[in-house]
């Protein structure tokens, strides 16, 4: 039986060369050392990523956190391999939508549709592609309650962004508050409920419901961008400065749609107060970040602040 040879001693050099010889085969040793290196890895890796249910899980767990581009790859991934799991094309629509674009996220979501997916599972979406085409009529007539109590808060908070586009800003309020009975910690409704007491009260209003926020709210972007834009709108611009900066700290790495509401708020914000200097330098942030984005427009959340 030939002796055991250990893996250490296969990839070392034999006692016989000179040392002339190891220095001249050194490098391409070592390099083929890295690269087994680098091939076991990937391998590993491969084969500890998740696949099939654990992927899909991962990206709902993705998608409730509000980490939207994660869970967008791996919806990818995961309908790549099932095409036909009308499931997991009802949640990439929403994540796509959460990403910007809508387009995409129409697609996906009738998709989800022709394979058989239920109302429960597209109906959040549709709304909110409805607001996006100011469609109000159709969302206060078609995003009624469907008695699941954490769904309902989602169609509460998209027919009080209906009622806002039309002007209903008393009855956009109660739906902002039913939606939050449920889910205290919901942006959305935290947004919505700010900007219907700006357009019924004023922005002292709007002030009072920012500052009474939940602390899982409190200090996330999309809450400064929405009161930069509520400050903008009063002629508030030392505030609306202050809510955009904020907004440009705490605005996610991936969030692209909303770094760009924050850098585009706060130009505006410096240019009409006369700080140019400032203004400047903000606005080659913004071009500096616009060619990474797939879609340039203002931010959903904010769409009707």
């Amino acid at each position: 039986m030939p002796p055991k040879m250990e893996i250490g001693s296969a990839l070392a050099p034999r006692g016989g060369q000179t040392a002339r010889a190891r220095r001249s085969k050194g490098p391409v040793a070592r390099s083929s050392v890295f690269l087994l290196g680098i091939f076991l890895a990937g391998g590993l890796l491969s084969a500890c990523a998740p696949k099939g249910e654990a992927l899909l899980s991962r990206a709902e767990q993705s998608l409730a956190a509000g980490e939207y581009q994660a869970a967008m790859i791996d919806l990818k991934n995961y309908v790549s391999d099932n095409p036909s799991d009308p499931r997991a094309r009802a949640m990439l629509g929403r994540a796509m939508f959460e990403m910007g674009d809508s387009r995409a996220a129409e697609v996906e979501v009738r998709k989800a549709k022709e394979l058989g997916a239920s109302r429960e599972l597209t109906i959040v979406a549709e709304c909110r592609l409805l607001i996006q085409q100011d469609e109000f009529d159709r969302v206060l007539a078609e995003c009624t309650p469907s008695g699941d109590a954490a769904l309902d808060a989602e169609l509460a908070v998209a027919r009080g962004d209906a009622l806002l586009g039309q002007q209903k800003f008393s009855e956009a309020r109660s739906e902002f508050e039913s939606a939050l009975r449920v889910d205290g910690s919901s942006l959305y409704a935290t947004q919505g409920l700010a900007a219907a007491a700006f357009g019924a009260e004023g922005i002292a209003a709007a002030r009072q419901v920012f500052q009474n926020a939940p602390a899982s709210v409190q200090g996330r972007a999309g809450l400064w961008l929405a009161q930069g834009s509520l400050e903008m709108r009063s002629g508030n611009f030392p505030e609306a400065e202050v809510a955009y900066a904020k907004a440009v700290e705490t605005v996610a790495e991936d969030d692209n749609r909303g770094r760009l509401s924050a850098l585009a708020g706060l130009t505006e914000a410096q240019m009409r107060q006369g700080k140019t200097e400032e203004a400047d330098a903000t606005s080659r942030s913004l071009l500096e970040a616009a060619p990474k984005l797939s879609l340039i427009h203002i931010s959903e959340p904010t769409r009707q602040l």
